[in-house]
């Protein structure tokens, strides 16, 4: 079995404050598909920037395909689609 390399890229998502991080993982794998391998949250902000009531969320994410190598851009495709 030829396993191909995973793009990996940090994505950050300004969601309202009730937001759950899970919620946004699992609407992400629903949207992108069988490409988005992995998402993991790893930062919270609050502050001016984001707005009152309102947090950004910050993942670390991979997709990989199983059919061949992705680029930079096929890998924007599918954030696009998240």
């Amino acid at each position: 079995m030829i396993t191909y390399p995973a793009v990996r890229q940090d994505l950050a998502f300004a969601v309202a404050d009730d937001v759950a991080a899970g919620d946004l993982v699992a609407a992400a794998h629903e949207a992108a598909g069988p490409e988005l391998r992995a998402m993991r949250a790893f930062d919270v902000y609050h502050g001016d920037q984001v707005g009152e009531g309102r947090k950004s969320i910050a993942f670390a994410v991979s997709f990989q395909s199983s059919e061949r190598t992705l680029s930079d851009e096929d890998a924007a495709a599918c954030a696009r689609r998240s």
